[in-house]
């Protein structure tokens, strides 16, 4: 099927990270998973996976 996949680190707000290298790389997707802390922690501990699919250009897909 010829399935390519990269991994990369970043330093700083890890939802811009993902994002900005997704953009600049031209990816057709980007895969995540979720902690599944709950509404209520996701509130406030935010949610990395719920920033980039809200903020993102690129197709999301979140795993639980």
């Amino acid at each position: 099927m010829g399935l390519r996949s990269k991994s990369q680190v970043g330093w700083g707000n890890a939802a811009d990270i993902i994002i900005e290298v997704a953009e600049k790389g031209a990816y057709d997707l980007i895969a995540l998973g979720s902690r599944g802390a709950g509404q209520v922690a996701g509130i406030f501990l935010g949610s990395v996976s719920d920033r980039v699919a809200h903020r993102s250009k690129t197709p999301v897909l979140i795993v639980q």
